[in-house]
């Protein structure tokens, strides 16, 4: 029991350390270069570049929600 929770909290630990990586490259990069990306993270910054109405952030997790209940 104790190790799965072990488990449980790197692999958690690792997920955010990965999305926290990608926020700043897409934030830091993408952005401010005008780059695009591929999947769900290249549709955001190009409705993004598009209208600009909403940060990607938000735009990301909307375009997500969907995706994941497909």
């Amino acid at each position: 029991m104790r190790k799965l929770f072990r488990e449980f909290i790197y692999n958690t630990f690792l997920l955010t350390l990965g999305s926290a990586i990608c926020a700043v490259a897409v934030n830091g990069f993408l952005i401010p270069h005008g780059f695009l990306s591929s999947g769900i993270t290249g549709v955001a910054l190009i409705v993004y570049y598009k209208m600009s109405l909403i940060p990607v952030g938000w735009l990301y997790l909307l375009i997500n929600i969907p995706v994941f209940l497909i």
